[in-house]
């Protein structure tokens, strides 16, 4: 009895949980720890099972962690959720190994309450993913930003059409080509055709209707101009002038020319609708 005491006290004197179970699975030894953490006294404890106490799924595990070290020996560790008689639920690892008493086998367990560990590890996780998230919401922000500045930079905010410093760039370009194709042959730089587009009278409409209305036939005129297929860019440069480029290998004959020409007109000329009020304009 005095061995018996004196193994009880050191066990007790364990902060971690320990039980000792038989071959029926049953406890027969639980430290003061292990009491506390299912939450009953040792008296009550002694002689039942897992089965008393915890979820039959969570019992049915840790009898099958049980067989394996009662069938091979060794011993195991495992990671496992228990849920005590108050529903409350607690992430432990649990070792379990075989030890013999008086030529009796048994399995000591250990166990280990992770319960905090677990919930710092689980806001560290969130916390993270909570991290990636506003990256990533950050970045997409600032790509919506980069493109937003691109877009005032090098189009005209009303018509969405290139503005007067995307046209010149563009014009660059296609004159440094063209330059650069022909400095080899010798024959001069190739000609580009530009057309300049002033609505007449446009004033006196926006003036007489308002700034919306006049807005909106800059609008419809960019998208008819813009659906021109000779074009290669069409770019709004003043409050009611526009430039158009002619695509490469459009012929540049004087015939060619004036047809494009004419185009650009009779499109101008169609009625625009703004709010059930037509009106008609040209150009020159």
């Amino acid at each position: 009895q005095a061995r018996s005491a004196a193994f009880s006290a050191i066990l007790d004197a364990i902060p971690d949980p320990v039980f000792v179970k038989n071959t029926d699975h049953r406890w027969v030894y639980v430290n003061q720890a292990f009491c506390a953490l299912l939450g009953k006294k040792r008296e009550w404890l002694v002689g039942k099972s897992d089965f008393d106490i915890s979820p039959a799924a969570e019992a049915r595990v840790f009898w099958a962690k049980d067989d394996e070290v009662f069938q091979f020996g060794g011993s195991n560790v495992n990671l496992e959720q228990h849920t005590n008689l108050d529903g409350e639920r607690r992430v432990i690892e649990t070792k379990k190994t075989l030890i013999k008493i008086s030529g009796k086998t048994y399995l000591l367990g250990i166990i280990r309450d992770l319960t905090v560990l677990a919930d710092i590890q689980g806001e560290l996780s969130r916390s993270n993913q909570e991290l990636e998230r506003r990256v990533r919401e950050r970045t997409a922000e600032l790509q919506q930003s980069n493109a937003q500045l691109q877009s005032m930079a090098f189009f005209d905010p009303l018509t969405a059409l290139p503005n007067r410093r995307l046209l010149i760039s563009s014009l660059e370009r296609r004159l440094g080509v063209a330059s650069g194709n022909v400095a080899s042959s010798g024959t001069g730089c190739a000609p580009v055709a530009v057309f300049y587009i002033d609505l007449d009278n446009f004033k006196r409409a926006n003036d007489s209707h308002g700034h919306p209305f006049g807005d909106s036939m800059l609008i419809q005129l960019a998208e008819r101009l813009r659906a021109m297929t000779q074009f290669s860019i069409v770019s709004r440069v003043g409050g009611d002038e526009f430039i158009a480029v002619a695509i490469e290998g459009l012929p540049l004959d004087q015939i060619t020319l004036a047809q494009v020409c004419r185009e650009i007109l009779e499109r101008v000329s169609q009625p625009f609708l703004v709010d059930q009020t037509e009106t008609s304009t040209s150009a020159s």
